[in-house]
């Protein structure tokens, strides 16, 4: 096979070049043909001797080309040996217009013991599992007097297992189940010439391998598994058939899976840690498209409201879950609950002093200290303000839920309710009017008026 492609790689040179310059041919094309002889002379040393040159592509008139031609006819397909260093040194000396990197190519070949690689830890186990496997062999005497470990071909063994150790789990109990399934026999009663028929009591498996018998551990070894595994198979044979296996925790919930009073004591936390901290939308805005989402401050992550779950759970003495538990509740649950960004509505004074600490490096210790202090202060103080806006919220939910239907009737005059509420407001956008879908031309260049939209909502009714 290897002369074949030699001789298709010569006839397609010969084939291009015999249009083009014959010195190109002589000096680039045959010394390259030549390297590349050599390096297919190393790997097999058993070549066809049966070659001929074509007719029609001998030249009459040029009798330098027909004996290269026939030189290269002799490399190839005659007893002629050659020195792999001296050939591709002639190639290096033959011209600098070839394609072949002649160089590289030589050391290459003079240098492939130093081509070393890392080998992996899996490799490393799997050389020393069949290292152990010939060293201490099966351990079977049964059948030919001597383990049958040392029966089987090596060769065709390790090939076989590292074949099967490439396929996939479900196509490799497929193809075990098929081998156990023709060298069983399972029938009502036994067979033997010794012995009386009586009814068999458990399946006779036999194993084989490339047409020879075997025992169970060689057979567990050329296909990449244990013992206890041909067992599982050969079960899984019996009740399921040819059906791939099923795992027998499949459908069955764990022992420390979280039951349904786990999950609503965990919801029941973030609706009370959201309604305590955190801040409800004023409207839509372009980040969050659930009106209804509740951002909690960006002073602590998910970790750290895990943690006071923690605390609250070790006083309560109720079930403790981990923090990924934690997360995927919340994710489920409570999805409408979110952590501020940083960069979320964040007010000058907060802006100020994130800029100041951020290029503080010139800065000492003590102006480090007196600007978080004072950045401190500041969050303690919006704090306190927000407890008082809840306190006011939860004031007017409460004043409101008193009334009667014919109070809360909108459009009532004014001053006819002895009563307290809160009223919130928020800057919504700026819009300019005359306001217009698409960009008019002119107003590419003009700025028409202005108009500030403030949002304002009734904290009692939720209008």
């Amino acid at each position: 096979m290897k002369a074949k492609v030699a001789v298709n790689v010569i006839s397609l040179f010969i084939n291009v070049t015999s249009a083009v310059n014959v010195n190109y041919l002589l000096l680039v094309i045959l010394p390259t043909v030549k390297c590349v002889r050599n390096v297919i002379m190393s790997q097999s040393s058993v070549l066809s001797s049966a070659s001929t040159i074509p007719p029609s592509i001998i030249d009459q008139d040029d009798n330098d080309f027909n004996d290269e031609l026939s030189h290269v006819n002799d490399l190839f397909f005659g007893n002629v040996e050659l020195n792999v260093g001296a050939e591709c040194s002639a190639v290096t000396s033959g011209s600098d217009e070839s394609d072949c990197d002649s160089e590289d190519v030589c050391n290459d070949l003079n240098n492939n013991d130093d081509n070393d690689f890392e080998i992996s830890d899996s490799d490393k186990r799997e050389a020393q599992c069949v290292h152990d496997f010939y060293e201490n062999t099966c351990g079977c005497s049964r059948l030919y007097g001597k383990p049958c470990s040392s029966i089987v071909d090596r060769n065709v063994l390790n090939d076989y297992r590292n074949v099967c150790l490439e396929t996939d789990k479900s196509e490799l109990d497929m193809l075990i189940k098929v081998q156990l399934f023709h060298h069983r026999n399972n029938s009502s009663e036994t067979s033997a010439k010794k012995h009386k028929t009586k009814e068999r009591e458990r399946v006779r498996q036999v194993y084989h391998f490339s047409g020879i018998q075997v025992c169970r551990e060689t057979f567990a070894f050329a296909h990449g598994i244990s013992r206890k595994t041909i067992d599982s198979i050969a079960r899984s044979l019996d009740q399921d058939g040819f059906g791939a296996r099923v795992h027998g925790n499949k459908g069955k919930s764990p022992k420390h899976a979280l039951t349904m009073e786990d999950v609503k004591r965990v919801k029941q936390f973030l609706l009370s840690y959201a309604n305590k901290y955190g801040l409800p939308l004023p409207g839509r805005l372009p980040n969050f498209r659930n009106e209804k989402t509740i951002l909690l401050p960006s002073d602590k992550t998910k970790a750290e409201v895990h943690q006071e779950y923690l605390t609250l759970a070790d006083e309560m003495s109720l079930r403790k879950i981990c923090l990924s538990q934690f997360k995927t509740v919340w994710l489920e649950q409570c999805p409408h609950i979110l952590i501020m960004k940083p960069a979320t509505d964040l007010c000058h004074t907060c802006q100020s002093f994130s800029s100041t600490l951020s290029c503080s490096g010139n800065l000492n210790e003590e102006e480090k200290e007196d600007i978080l202090s004072k950045y401190q202060e500041h969050v303690g103080h919006v704090k306190e303000q927000r407890d008082h806006y809840r306190d006011q919220c939860a004031a007017a939910k409460s004043t409101f839920v008193q009334l009667t239907p014919e109070q809360k009737i909108r459009g009532q005059p004014p001053c006819t309710l002895q009563s307290e509420f809160h009223y919130s407001f928020d800057y919504a956008q700026q819009v300019h009017y005359p306001h217009y879908a698409q960009q008019v031309g002119p107003l590419f260049i003009k700025t028409p008026k202005k108009c500030q939209c403030f949002g304002i909502c009734c904290e009692g009714s939720g209008t």
